[in-house]
């Protein structure tokens, strides 16, 4: 249920003595990709924290974090406490979408040694690394580094890799008119920024259907990102996360333009708020 701030959450209540005493705790999405959970310290939670599979503590956040696909283990053991009222606040549920979507995916990193000698020798360290994590999560993932990185030699590389799903479509975002392939580029796909365009409307069922999707996109803003990886996500729900970044932007104006600590303190709390939610 909604908290007092707005953010998703997921209360529980454990069984037992409804008037004792009541533990909360925040999980959230860390830069590192790992979920980071974030509580008064309490010699119960830090005992549940134990049992969740690879939570370790990071001394030098002061936190605990544990692996995405440790979620759904880390809400059970919380939820199992005895003793006392619960409340967990949650990752937002797109989020734990994705986590859902990423977990189901297979592992093809032993593909990597079946690429071809001429392809594999002009990687550079960080391209390999970038084959390796685009297979090691399936072959469906969006590649964002930089320009001029080399986003497409890894695509082709990743493309080297699976030849049993060949043939291999790439999109070049000229508005398409061809049928079902297994194996799709989507190069420069900041081309699908804009859900309601013709190109955008005409590539996302071949995306969709596709067993491997590599899109090799120039980030402009965090927004035009939604639509490419989130293939099915509803316009209602661009329009919500449209709406999120425009205040967003208006919180960043005011706090540049406020005059007292006070009022910047203030709206610095609003614009954290919004970023969770976002």
């Amino acid at each position: 249920m909604p908290n007092a701030s707005g953010n998703p959450s997921v209360a529980r209540k454990a069984s037992g003595d409804e008037s004792s005493k009541t533990r909360s705790i925040k999980f959230y999405l860390h830069a590192s990709g790992n979920v980071a959970a974030k509580f008064a310290y309490d010699q119960v939670l830090v005992g549940a924290l134990r049992k969740i599979p690879r939570a370790t503590w990071h001394a030098k956040e002061r936190l605990w974090m544990f692996p995405l696909v440790s979620l759904p283990a880390a809400e059970k053991v919380l939820g199992e406490l005895s003793g006392s009222n619960m409340e967990v606040e949650s990752l937002d549920p797109l989020l734990q979408r994705a986590n859902s979507a990423a977990s189901t995916v297979p592992d093809l990193q032993d593909r990597y040694e079946s690429m071809p000698d001429c392809i594999k020798s002009k990687l550079l360290p960080f391209q390999q690394e970038g084959v390796r994590f685009i297979l090691q999560h399936g072959g469906r993932v969006l590649l964002a580094d930089e320009m001029g990185f080399g986003k497409t030699l890894q695509a082709i590389a990743v493309v080297s890799c699976v030849r049993d799903s060949w043939p291999v479509l790439v999109l070049i975002f000229i508005t398409p008119s061809m049928g079902f392939c297994n194996v799709v580029i989507a190069d420069e796909s900041h081309f699908l920024k804009n859900a309601q365009a013709k190109r955008t409307t005409a590539s996302l069922p071949i995306l969709q259907k596709a067993r491997y999707t590599i899109g090799t996109p120039a980030l402009s803003r965090p927004i035009e990102l939604f639509k490419q990886v989130f293939l099915d996500l509803a316009d209602k729900d661009m329009k919500q996360i449209n709406a999120l970044f425009r205040e967003l932007e208006a919180l960043k104006l005011k706090i540049k333009a406020c005059k007292s600590k006070e009022e910047g303190e203030s709206l610095k709390f609003n614009e954290k708020h919004i970023i969770n939610m976002v």
